[in-house]
This record gives structure tokens, C-alpha cells and sequence, in this order.
């Protein structure tokens, strides 16, 4: 099954476990029922551009898709906290929480 195999089942098992972190942490939890936040949120928190216009780039793939990103893809930059995403992706992820999915940073906070 070789080491693609391998890097693969330590992928999905690092994320089973970042999930079963994530579910039963209370201050996650508490975070999450604060709200979901809107679209103007959301324009106001973040800034869209493509990929190709990042200057600075420390992340290679999304950390929601782990797809590898390429020079055409939309992204979302959380201002405050400098993570980025696959537009599509991050959106809908803003339809469960209002939470980076990385930090945590919680967009519909005053800071």
C-alpha cells in the first residue's frame, strides 16, 4: 500500500481527531451558538481575492478542502487573523459557525 497510502490514512486520522477535539470542547461549543454570521459580515471581516494576488502565501492547500490551491482560485482572508481559504468553502462553513476554522478567531467578536 506504500507511503501515499500511509500519508493518506494519517491525514483522515489527524482529522477524525481534530473533530472529536473539536466536538467535545465547551468553549468551541459556546463559540459556535454565539451565531452565524451574514453576508455583509462576513464581506466585512474578510477580504476576497484570487489566489495569484496573495502576496504571501505559508499555506499550499485549504485547510477545509486540503485541496492544493491554483493561481485562479477565489480566496477569503480572514483580516484579523491572516487565514486563508477557498471562497466557496470558507462561506460555507460560516453557515455552521462564525469561527476560523484554524484560530478559532470568532468574526462576529468586537476585536
Amino acid at each position: 500500500n506504500g507511503p501515499a497510502a500511509s500519508n493518506f490514512d494519517n491525514v483522515i486520522n489527524n482529522l477524525i481527531e481534530r473533530l472529536y477535539t473539536t466536538i467535545n470542547d465547551s468553549s468551541y461549543n459556546a463559540i459556535v451558538s454565539n451565531g452565524i454570521p451574514s453576508d455583509e459580515e462576513i464581506n466585512a471581516q474578510c477580504r476576497r481575492s484570487l489566489f495569484s494576488d496573495v502576496e504571501f502565501v505559508n499555506q499550499p492547500t485549504c485547510p477545509i478542502s486540503l485541496d492544493h490551491f491554483t493561481q485562479n482560485d477565489r480566496i477569503l482572508e480572514i483580516i484579523q487573523c491572516g487565514h486563508i481559504f477557498k471562497e466557496d468553502q470558507l462561506r460555507q462553513h460560516f453557515t455552521l459557525c462564525s469561527t476560523c476554522p484554524i484560530c478559532r478567531f470568532d468574526i462576529l467578536s468586537e476585536n
